[in-house]
């Protein structure tokens, strides 16, 4: 079973690996980062919606009220800051910055489950954060460029990797007491109504009209949140958060690739060297149960 929750986390990063491209074309319609929110949110609710509504009704039942405080934690804390202030760290600083900030998650999700789920450090977990971080860097062309960090763009890029970070710690708790699709579905309510209230549904949904974006967002909301966050829950509930963080860290790869094939983006050693970083490290966390032992 580990091994296909390991494969889930894989393709749920490759998909997630495509925000980049989504978000610059919605850029180049005329949509806002928190349009971009409101829109993946929006849309993903809907789409599961729908689906559910027809196969399994029993996915939007609650136990209990209280249990809302859940998904408070994934789709508002976790969910909605991580969406927001990555595409804001990447309109202050560069992807390449903005990248690096949002791969402290890994880091963060290490230390935050030594106290909440007694998951153990290892030192082959702390290699595996600094192999999978040099190889990021590497990736995104951070030793390349000369990119210069705002004090905005360096607290919205943490900000982006606390946010990414905390989905995996709540997502833990909910899945105590919930399917995967029961989170994913309410993470992207809360995050809607969120982003009702800060940002302005009416004038978006015109914007959509008006470029006639209908089947772009549609998949856009599929491809990039729906889908990836399903199967990253899913994936999170049988391995540690910890373990699911690093292997989500091949998004950056896919990012990387799709810059190459779609925006003619240079490829040379470093970026190579970064890619195979990333996907050795992969290779270690999948096999750190043995090496452990």
């Amino acid at each position: 079973m580990k091994k296909i929750s390991y494969l889930l986390i894989v393709v749920a990063a490759v998909l997630w690996g495509s925000i980049g491209l989504f978000s610059k074309i919605a850029g180049n319609r005329g949509f806002t980062p928190i349009d971009i929110c409101f829109i993946r949110s929006l849309f993903s609710v809907i789409i599961l919606g729908i689906f559910f509504s027809i196969k399994d009704r029993n996915i939007f039942k609650l136990k209990s009220i209280v249990d809302l405080k859940y998904f408070v934690g994934t789709g508002i804390i976790s969910f909605s800051l991580y969406n927001w202030s990555y595409i804001a760290a990447i309109k202050e600083t560069s992807m390449g910055v903005a990248a690096i900030l949002l791969y402290t998650a890994p880091s963060i999700i290490m230390i935050l489950s030594v106290f909440l789920f007694h998951e153990k450090i290892t030192r082959i977990k702390i290699l595996v954060i600094v192999i999978t971080f040099i190889g990021c860097m590497m990736v995104t062309g951070i030793f390349e460029g000369e990119n210069i960090i705002s004090w905005k763009g360096f607290l919205y890029g943490i900000l982006s990797g606390i946010g990414y970070g905390l989905y995996s710690i709540f997502g833990k708790y909910a899945l105590q007491k919930y399917s995967s699709v029961t989170v994913v579905f309410y993470t992207f309510l809360m995050s809607t109504f969120l982003f009702c209230v800060i940002g302005k549904p009416i004038i978006i949904i015109s914007k959509i009209n008006e470029s006639q974006s209908w089947i772009f967002i549609v998949s856009f909301a599929l491809f990039s949140a729906a889908i990836p966050y399903i199967l990253y829950t899913k994936g999170l509930s049988k391995i540690e958060a910890s373990k699911a963080s690093i292997i989500a860290n091949i998004e950056s790869v896919v990012a990387a690739i799709i810059g190459i094939c779609v925006f003619s983006e240079e490829i040379n050693f470093l970026k190579i060297l970064g890619i195979i970083l990333v996907l050795g490290a992969v290779c270690i966390i999948n096999m750190t149960d043995k090496l452990e032992n």
